[in-house]
């Protein structure tokens, strides 16, 4: 949804087996009953949220996400504006979102791959590429 709390309206596959939530559990809930926990990054959450209702067209935000099982995982949020025709404001120029759309990229291995050195026999230093 569009206004606070931000209520899920629907999720894909792919966000099921990443969060262990089926699409019925979380639809009409907020994500921060579902997979916010202590280590959540709430501040750059809530900054990246006024960002969008104050009409911007993409925002991101690093933040330590959790499963329904418990486990944490590193997460890199991109979210936008979705609009539907209804929301159009013509003469002032502005549209007004219907919803908002997250897309949740898994990042703990990738943040972890790219952190790791490896040392070669000869004393020098490569760095994981990924």
């Amino acid at each position: 949804e569009a206004k606070h709390p931000f209520a899920v309206v629907g999720v894909n596959e792919p966000w099921e087996d990443l969060c262990g939530y089926k699409s019925s559990e979380a639809v009409d809930e907020s994500m921060s009953g579902l997979i916010q926990g202590p280590k959540t990054n709430r501040e750059g959450l809530k900054y990246a949220m006024d960002q969008l209702v104050k009409g911007a067209d993409h925002v991101e935000c690093t933040t330590v996400n959790y499963r329904k099982d418990g486990s944490m995982f590193n997460n890199l949020l991109t979210m936008g504006p979705l609009y539907d025709e209804d929301g159009a404001d013509e003469e002032a120029g502005k549209r007004e979102a219907a919803y908002y759309v997250g897309i949740l990229m898994n990042i703990g291995e990738l943040a972890q791959d790219m952190s790791v050195k490896e040392e070669k026999e000869d004393g020098g230093v490569v760095e994981n590429m990924v």
